[in-house]
């Protein structure tokens, strides 16, 4: 009996597992069919109408070197998941992100920047061209199609409610900017730089706080730049980086850029800005690259004395005066300083010298004057560079180096030079410049700088360009140079130079046709035709032995002539003259009375005629 009940309640026990089981895999079945009524699937996981959207996208251009060639309608590829450069979502597999970037030719690009010079073959022919439009796409949150040859508007980003991240830089996209992107909530990154986009920026909503880099740089924007853009009160900013630089922006900096506490980056460079540059004690504790070169803007700098974070300063070609603030000194990270081209006046702040970072100095073109600091050792990054690898991307900077004016967009931690050309500087060159041995380019032409050239000069081994021209330096031309075997462009022309122009293999290569030493006129030696003292061997016109011994040998010449001639006239004249005295009655007064009667003759005739 007990095991009769037993059995019977084993069997109920089976009986409720079976029926949960049942009850989950009907419950699986129902949530399935609902997930594919509400999105639709292809066999291989790809929403249909994504896949509709892409392949419409793609008969739409022309890609040369079949990137998208994945990108089909068989069965084997209906999964636009996989497709190149698509993602999906793992939950809903919609289409989220196309990248289709042309990295292949910027990757082109960045290795003739790493070498200098062009290997002389053409660009890739990699870039997809046609007009883009994705507004079919209402999923996407990440869209880069950057460096392609892309054309039409970008508005069509309207209808992308979900975007994060919209990149198109280096394309042929023209129109107005949208005014719509800056209703896109959820967006952070807009870089639509190097496009053929025109007219005004359209005032952003107030309380904007979502964007966290703009980059608009190289279009033909115009106007003002919005007020709006920038925080209008003392408040948490998300805006990291702002670049609107190469476009034809007009009027003055927004005063309210200075509540930008977490700004670190801000390029307004080559534009028509006029005015000068706010200051905020937000932006003060944010901000580590500035570029305003290339403007109107004018006033003082010192607006810079509480920039305590800046690592890349570019104030140059402004009309900013006044002198250079000894807080300088202060700047303790700056790695770039450029004010070239401005209106400044006054010395160099002796402060400078305690910029331990600095690799490039640039104060050319502008009325400095008084003395170059002596103290130079502590520019540590001049004299041992600690710092890895690493460049510096999306600057805009103008430099002379090898006597050559260039537009560099990118700078290596290797990076540097000093530019102290075009002033009005007094005294000596520093003998301290020979501790910054890994200096590649020096110029300190066009001032008024006395004394000799430092021996220690020889010291800098990895000078490319030295340029010590147009000065007044005296003496002779240190020997150590020649040692200095990366030296490419030398130019020591109109100077007070003296003395045997140094000689060695490399160094008699840097001016075969003299140019670097025109102007000197006590140089003597090669390159110049100008023959050293006592040297036979310094020029091709100077006199070999030969000539010096057809030398003596004319002189010999000259006195055996001399001396014949005294000989004859003695003997001619005196020989004549004693013999008249021997004869004196015989030849005497008859050789007289023949010299008394010709002269009367010729008296006579004088007379008559």
């Amino acid at each position: 009996m007990l095991f009769q009940f037993a059995m019977s309640l084993l069997n109920n026990k089976t009986e409720m597992v079976a029926f949960h089981l049942a009850s989950v895999h009907l419950f699986f079945l129902v949530f399935i069919s609902i997930s594919l009524i509400e999105f639709p699937l292809t066999s291989h996981c790809c929403n249909e109408e994504d896949r509709s959207a892409l392949l419409s996208f793609k008969s739409s251009l022309k890609d040369p070197s079949n990137r998208l060639s994945s990108w089909q309608q068989g069965s084997q590829q209906e999964n636009c998941c996989n497709w190149h450069g698509i993602g999906c979502s793992n939950d809903s597999f919609r289409v989220v992100s196309i990248d289709l970037r042309n990295r292949v030719l910027e990757n082109y690009y960045v290795k003739e920047i790493d070498q200098y010079i062009s290997d002389g073959s053409n660009p890739p022919n990699t870039s997809l061209a046609g007009n883009v439009s994705l507004n079919k796409e209402s999923n996407l949150t990440m869209i880069d199609l950057s460096s392609n040859m892309l054309a039409g508007s970008p508005v069509f980003i309207c209808n992308l409610t979900h975007l994060t991240d919209f990149k198109l830089s280096h394309n042929n996209l023209t129109g107005g900017f949208p005014s719509c992107i800056f209703e896109l909530k959820y967006l952070v990154t807009i870089y639509l730089s190097n496009n053929k986009l025109e007219g005004a920026l359209p005032p952003p909503p107030l309380g904007l706080n979502t964007l966290v880099y703009i980059n608009l740089s190289g279009n033909k924007l115009s106007g003002s730049i919005p007020y709006s853009i920038f925080p209008t009160y003392p408040q948490i900013s998300t805006i990291v980086s702002i670049d609107l630089s190469n476009n034809s922006l007009s009027g003055m900096i927004p005063t309210n850029i200075g509540y930008c506490g977490s700004l670190q980056n801000l390029n307004l460079g080559t534009n028509n800005l006029t005015g000068n540059f706010p200051r905020g004690p937000e932006l003060e504790k944010s901000l580590m690259y500035l570029q305003l070169s290339n403007n109107h803007l004018d006033g003082t700098i010192h607006f810079i004395n509480t920039l305590h974070r800046l690592e890349f300063l570019n104030l140059g070609y402004n009309n900013f005066g006044g002198s250079i603030p000894t807080s300088l000194g202060s700047l303790q990270d700056i790695k770039y300083l450029s004010l070239r081209s401005n209106k400044l006046i006054g010395s160099i702040p002796e402060e400078i010298i305690h910029l331990q970072k600095l690799q490039i100095l640039d104060l050319s073109l502008n009325n400095l004057s008084g003395c170059i600091p002596q103290k130079l050792g502590n520019w540590s990054a001049l004299i041992n560079n600690p710092y890895a690898y690493s460049r510096y991307l999306d600057i805009q900077i103008e430099m002379v180096t090898k006597g050559i004016t260039i537009q560099v967009k990118e700078l290596f931690n290797y990076s540097t030079l000093i530019d102290l050309s075009c002033n009005s500087l007094k005294g000596s060159v520093p003998k301290e410049i020979g501790l910054l041995k890994v200096l590649s380019s020096l110029n300190l032409s066009h001032n008024q700088l006395s004394d000799g050239i430092p021996e220690g000069l020889g010291n800098l081994s990895a000078l490319e360009s030295l340029d010590l021209s147009a000065n007044r330096l005296i003496g002779q031309i240190p020997q150590s140079l020649t040692t200095v075997h990366s030296l490419g462009v030398l130019n020591l022309s109109y100077n007070m130079l003296s003395g045997k122009i140094p000689r060695e293999n490399h160094f008699d290569t840097l001016s075969l046709d003299g140019f670097a030493f025109v102007g000197n006129e006590l140089l003597c030696g090669f390159p110049i035709e100008k023959v050293c003292k006592g040297d036979g061997n310094t020029s091709t016109s100077n006199p070999t032995d030969e000539d010096d011994e057809v030398d003596r040998e004319d002189i010999k010449d000259k006195l055996l002539l001399y001396a014949i001639v005294a000989l004859g006239f003695a003997v001619g004249f005196w020989g004549l003259f004693s013999v008249l005295l021997m004869k004196k009655q015989k030849w005497w007064f008859p050789y007289w009375r023949f010299v008394d009667s010709s002269a009367v003759r010729i008296v006579e005739y004088i007379k008559n005629n």
